[in-house]
């Protein structure tokens, strides 16, 4: 995914994200820690955009859902970093309905610490 694909006030944007979302389906990312390959789906898309996290945020924190918008854009470079990584059962029934066999054992969770720079209304970083 391209780097800063995504500015701040498109973050707010919500079909301006759904298409760079949509854009990026069937890239696949690898995580430098173990080598392991992560394949960016339309199932990874709607758990972005629809998760019970995403739409809480939404409504109650959207400067916290505005940055994670802006993140979309270096997804990449977030999943890169990944670390530490964590198997939990699919205790929740959480399987995806359009492919069954996602989530259908469990999930692996990775630790990930990333910064954003925040830039002026000029489009320079700031300290």
């Amino acid at each position: 995914m391209a780097d800063n694909a995504i500015s701040r006030s498109e973050a707010t944007d919500l079909k301006r994200v759904k298409k760079y979302l949509n854009d990026n389906i069937g890239k696949q990312f690898t995580i430098n820690d173990d080598g392991s390959v992560i394949d960016y789906t339309e199932y990874d898309r709607n758990e972005y955009l629809y998760s019970k996290y995403s739409r809480r945020i939404g409504k109650e924190a959207p400067g916290i859902l505005r940055t994670k918008n802006r993140i979309v854009s270096d997804f990449g470079d977030v999943v890169s970093v990944a670390r530490n990584p964590s198997y939990q059962e699919n205790y929740n029934n959480k399987v995806h309905q359009g492919d069954p066999d996602i989530g259908q054992k469990g999930f692996t969770h990775y630790d990930v610490t990333f910064g954003i720079p925040v830039k002026d209304n000029k489009g320079k970083i700031t300290d």
